[in-house]
């Protein structure tokens, strides 16, 4: 007799692959076998991959055609993964400032999405991801949720923390979406004492498989509840670090293991498997590299991030900064996949919006993909809650920046934060980073105690 899993993999996944025109089954199906094979194996499918994209990003994408130019490089001067540093890095500033020319030339060719991202450093970015990368990268996130036991069709509840995303869930679309996926969404926006009671009522009539949702999400819920109280099978915790202390009492409240997830602009996530050992990196469709001066680190060490897609071929990412901090390891998992790991994540710890009516206001969903990142003008910022009732929001403009677009960070943080708090806008040079050599989002001077 079929399950609902097995309906949901063998009909609904292919269904909507057709109705969408994704290819997430079959992605799915080769990362399944793929994630088995040998370092050295999946080494030299990420090296053909490269040399690919390689040679189409030179063809077909003017930015770097000039940037290989520039440095006196051809296509085939890129033959593996260790030739990526004859190639400048490529930052924020370099997407936003030549957009046009990062796009292929015949983008109409390909089917694609706009996507936006704040990230965990404040920059705001938007970038084109064609279908073939998106159903990539979903395929991966389905393989990486399974290390925990996940199957297609389990019934789930989402911890979201976006101040759009009530509306976005509430679209008839959506909620067929949500509707065949088993998915219950929680907007941790904007929450107090008495929503949160409400959520822990709602999420034991549900009694979902399994929970998944931001760090500051998913520990707030844990402070509402006794020990077991709420008893999913295991937790997905994703978008900020998750620290000893916080996985502990995660853990201990709802009685279960918890799996990290790590994941950049454009990429598949990297997710933690049966052993926590550390995140196992998508190799066959991204090339991470850790740099320190612009050198590789060595195993144990800081190095700064940076991503290479393997598969957005409408709007390729080489060497792609994404401003955040690991560490690497040489170490092989014990689960017996080949794929490497990633150590531990470092730099990025944020703070929690308290209100003085109680209001608690998670750091995703400050920004995860709120109205911030589409103001004009707005390159970098950082919220600062001085004390309960003050916040001073520091931005860094770039040439559209006008009276206005303070007028629209204004009425942004009012709408978001509430009018229960005096907000300063400030403009700025530079926004320091912390000892780490990240840029926090948000800073809280306010310490919030639970009752």
């Amino acid at each position: 007799m079929f399950t609902y899993n097995d309906i949901a993999r063998r009909v609904i996944l292919p269904v909507g692959d057709f109705v969408y025109g994704t290819s997430i089954s079959t992605h799915l199906r080769f990362l399944e076998k793929s994630q088995w094979r040998s370092l050295h194996d999946l080494r030299s499918y990420q090296n053909d991959k490269l040399r690919s994209l390689i040679r189409h990003a030179y063809e077909n994408i003017p930015y770097y055609n000039r940037l290989f130019k520039e440095n006196a490089l051809e296509p085939e001067s890129i033959g593996s993964v260790g030739d990526l540093q004859k190639l400048p890095l490529l930052s924020k500033n370099d997407i936003m400032e030549n957009f046009d020319s990062i796009v292929v030339k015949e983008r109409g060719r390909r089917k694609c999405a706009t996507s936006s991202s704040g990230g965990t450093t404040g920059r705001t970015l938007k970038y084109l991801h064609d279908y073939e990368a998106r159903s990539f990268t979903k395929a991966a996130n389905i393989r990486g949720w399974g290390w925990a036991g996940y199957k297609i069709g389990d019934k789930y509840v989402e911890l979201w923390s976006n101040p759009l995303s009530s509306n976005v869930h509430k679209g008839p679309s959506r909620k067929i979406m949500n509707l065949f996926r088993n998915k219950y969404v929680f907007n941790f926006f904007n929450v107090n004492e008495k929503i949160l009671k409400q959520y822990v009522e709602s999420i034991k009539k549900i009694e979902p498989v399994f929970i998944r949702g931001y760090v500051n999400a998913v520990y707030l819920l844990s402070k509402m509840i006794e020990p077991g109280e709420i008893q999913p099978n295991w937790i997905i915790t994703t978008a900020e670090s998750l620290t000893i202390h916080v996985r502990k009492e995660i853990e201990e409240k709802f009685n279960c293991r918890v799996f990290d997830e790590y994941g950049g602009e454009a990429s598949g996530k990297a997710n933690e498997c049966h052993t926590h050992v550390g995140y196992h990196i998508p190799v066959e469709g991204v090339i991470v590299e850790f740099l320190k001066d612009g050198k590789p680190v060595k195993p144990g060490e800081i190095g700064e991030m940076v991503l290479t897609d393997l598969n957005n071929w409408v709007m390729p990412f080489v060497r792609y900064r994404i401003e955040d901090l690991g560490v690497p390891s040489s170490e092989s998992c014990p689960c017996g996949r080949g794929l490497p790991l990633i150590d531990r994540i470092e730099g990025r710890v944020s703070d929690i919006i308290i209100t003085p009516s109680g209001r608690l206001i998670t750091r995703p969903g400050l920004f995860g993909s709120g109205d911030i990142k589409k103001i004009d003008g707005l390159r970098e910022y950082q919220i600062v809650q001085q004390q309960i009732d003050k916040i001073l929001i520091k931005v860094i403009g770039d040439e559209y920046y006008t009276n206005e677009t303070e007028t629209v960070i204004l009425g942004w943080a009012q709408e978001a934060i509430g009018d229960e708090v005096d907000i300063e806008i400030k403009r700025v040079e530079e926004i320091p980073t912390a000892p780490s050599g990240k840029r926090k989002v948000v800073i809280s001077n306010v310490k919030y105690e639970f009752n």
